[in-house]
């Protein structure tokens, strides 16, 4: 396969910082020479102090100390001061909307870009019922808000089992009532990156520990105006807490791309406009005719799309304030036929625009659980941007261990790894001649192995396959083609028995899309991420033919002892046999033995 360069932005735009950080007192002067030296390094415009331990006698000497910022304390609800807010005047507006002992909730106007958000700086108690005042205060005020909204700071419990490691394992009852708020309050939790834990209590050997404390959520409207935003969690310093560095995002203008909506099948035209486009007479191989096609058919639909899909939301908007006056026109006259026949007419244009603003988002949310019948667009979109925000990657570590933040450091460490990993290159060594004895296929099954593809085995396989799963680099779906099939079936079948008969493929075809997951939470190293090759459909329908041939030998060729991947045998048969094994290890007289666990990191992404 060819892998072209990574596509990134053509602009970004860094906005400002937010953090929050348990410092553990405020009262030492070389405690504040660091936090303000922290403040500047990393340019941060609103910050929360926590757990200050500064009394209001001292509190003004201590403020007055941060030049560039404004500081409040929370001495109105708790005598030490646990929570201290600081902002940059310039750079943004901050009302301070409530003050509790274990929170303050703030209003912020980002100057830069006019936009208001509510951003709550929580310390909470280490006592139970202190907790549950804290959960009952966060849903109170999550009832009123109607912007985006930013929870953070040390909440002093984890929410799951391995967010703590030491002697003393988590308070279940804590981590439910914990989640449960987070649930109620619909947060989600801000992709971070960082270490797993935030809190050490610096002890030696078997008495140290470490949890997961200090936790940054957001709200759904938080994720559709930042769907980049991001937390890193920092080394802390003389601190034994981390501060919780969130940086609003980067603003990015990704270069349009072209992806085949599946609502266009729906469209009256949409034979018609296929048909036209792919009418006109190309010169080549059949490959290189198939594609040309499909480019022509890409410009075609984009016409459909322009004229009648388009900027939808407000097409939906115009349909119901439509359908509404009209509704309003008959009840006015009632017994008028042509007020009745326009409410009809305007309940069926606003259905299919509000049908095809639904099947748009859920496939762009790819959210295969929900139903087209549910009509919550807000849920749509927040899915759609909640997914954007689980796919950026603000930073990343490269294989040699260096950071790298900006948009361009990020792509050269992905490029550089999957170089250095899909594209070495071994000698390879003439095995011994007993390798060419075992196993074989017979006669008959290697003649059906290389039998002649025939168009009902291409159509089979191509009407095998999901209709909504990820495109390759020219955007068609499986559902494009099995609509248009009536249109495109000689030009596809005729492409596809080339490749067979040549051997040789389209660069174009044999270019993928890269897609990376995260292997685990918190993903910081390019060796955390999963490659997934979203292939042309081309591609994808000379591997399935590949596949459905193979799958009948291969039963035959592999061993017993291979339990996955194989047609009717289960992984857990070996998980069973490993059990059996060491059922008797801890048995007194029995002779030496060892058990070896193997994880083949590169098992198939690395042959030469």
């Amino acid at each position: 396969m060819m892998i072209w360069g990574v596509r990134w932005p053509q602009s970004h735009l860094t906005l400002p910082m937010i953090t929050a950080w348990n410092v553990r007192g405020l009262n030492v002067p070389l405690r504040q020479h660091e936090i303000k030296e922290f403040l500047a390094k990393h340019k941060v415009v609103v910050a929360g102090l926590l757990e200050t331990r500064v009394k209001i006698a001292n509190s003004n000497k201590i403020m007055n100390k941060f030049l560039r910022y404004r500081c409040v304390g929370n001495y109105s609800a708790h005598y030490n001061g646990r929570i201290w807010v600081l902002w940059q005047e310039s750079l943004v507006a901050l009302d301070v909307l409530q003050v509790h002992d274990q929170l303050v909730h703030c209003k912020v106007l980002l100057r830069q870009s006019n936009l208001s958000i509510f951003v709550k700086f929580v310390y909470g108690h280490n006592d139970g019922l202190d907790m549950r005042r804290l959960w009952q205060k966060l849903l109170s005020i999550s009832s009123t808000i109607d912007l985006g909204w930013l929870v953070i700071g040390d909440f002093n419990v984890v929410r799951n089992i391995e967010d703590k490691i030491g002697k003393h394992p988590p308070t279940f009852w804590e981590m439910l009532d914990f989640n449960a708020c987070v649930g109620q309050c619909n947060l989600d939790e801000l992709p971070s990156h960082g270490g797993p834990f935030t809190w050490t209590n610096n002890q030696d050997g078997v008495d140290r520990g470490w949890s997961r404390l200090d936790w940054a959520f957001v709200n759904p409207l938080w994720v559709l105006l930042f769907p980049n935003a991001m937390v890193n969690i920092l080394p802390p310093g003389s601190s034994d807490h981390s501060p919780l560095m969130v940086t609003i995002g980067v603003h990015l203008t990704f270069p349009k791309v072209f992806k085949f909506l599946n609502c266009w099948i729906e469209h009256p035209n949409f034979y018609d406009v296929v048909s036209s486009a792919w009418s006109g007479h190309v010169l080549g191989a059949p490959m290189y005719k198939l594609f040309a096609k499909l480019k022509r058919v890409k410009h075609a639909l984009g016409g459909l799309h322009r004229a009648y899909y388009a900027n939808m939301s407000v097409r939906v908007a115009l349909a119901h304030e439509n359908l509404l006056t009209c509704q309003v026109d008959l009840l006015r006259t009632p017994l008028d036929p042509t007020a009745f026949h326009n409410v009809s007419v305007a309940i069926q244009a606003y259905v299919k625009l509000k049908e095809a603003e639904l099947s748009m988002l859920a496939q762009r949310a790819k959210g295969h659980h929900i139903k087209l019948s549910d009509s919550n667009t807000s849920y749509f979109y927040a899915a759609v941007a909640t997914r954007k925000q689980q796919s950026f990657i603000g930073s990343i570590v490269d294989r040699h261990g260096q950071l790298h933040s900006s948009p361009d450091g990020v792509a050269s460490a992905f490029t550089d790894y999957y170089q250095f990993l899909l594209g070495s290159s071994a000698s390879v060594s003439i095995p011994e001649p007993s390798v060419f004895y075992g196993v074989g296929v017979s006669d008959v099954q290697a003649l059906s192995l290389t039998a002649t593809i025939t168009s009902v085995e291409i159509k089979n396989a191509l009407f095998g396959m999901g209709s909504n799963k990820s495109p390759g680099l020219d955007g068609f779906s499986s559902e494009f083609f099995k609509a248009s099939w009536e249109i495109i079936a000689k030009d596809f079948t005729d492409a596809v028995r080339s490749y067979f008969r040549s051997r040789k493929m389209l660069r174009y075809a044999n270019t993928i899309v890269l897609t990376l997951i995260p292997k685990k939470p918190s993903a910081s190293s390019v060796i955390n991420y999963r490659p997934i090759a979203c292939c042309t459909l081309f591609y994808k329908v000379v591997s399935k033919i590949l596949e459905n041939r193979l799958k009948a030998v291969l039963p035959f060729l592999i061993g017993n002892e291979q339990a996955a991947f194989v047609a009717n045998r289960s992984i857990f048969h070996n998980v069973m046999l490993s059990q059996a094994l060491v059922k008797v290890y801890d048995r007194a007289h029995i002779s030496p033995r060892a058990l070896i666990k193997v994880d083949i990191r590169k098992a198939f992404d690395s042959l030469n």
